[in-house]
């Protein structure tokens, strides 16, 4: 989680994170895709997550279990499973 963050934050999400030892929450807390994402949130949400989702696998440190999109609103986040 520590590594994706980073890139998260090289990219400009800001990202912020809770974890319980188990499962980290990375909540990106800015998308410097916005306006993007706003007027096409299917392809750019659904880009990032595809990025994120390769980034762990080939860490393979965790798996991704959920990943809320600019539709959700509650923020855009992605939890992880930790190894």
């Amino acid at each position: 989680a520590a590594a994706l963050v980073r890139e998260l934050s090289d990219l400009g999400f800001d990202p912020a994170t809770v974890t319980d030892g188990i499962a980290t929450t990375i909540a990106f807390t800015h998308c410097p895709f916005q306006e993007l994402a706003e007027v096409f949130p299917e392809l750019v949400c659904h880009l990032h997550r595809g990025i994120v989702e390769g980034f762990v696998q080939a860490r393979g440190d965790g798996e991704v279990t959920a990943f809320a999109t600019l539709a959700d609103r509650d923020p855009c986040r992605v939890e992880l499973t930790n190894r």
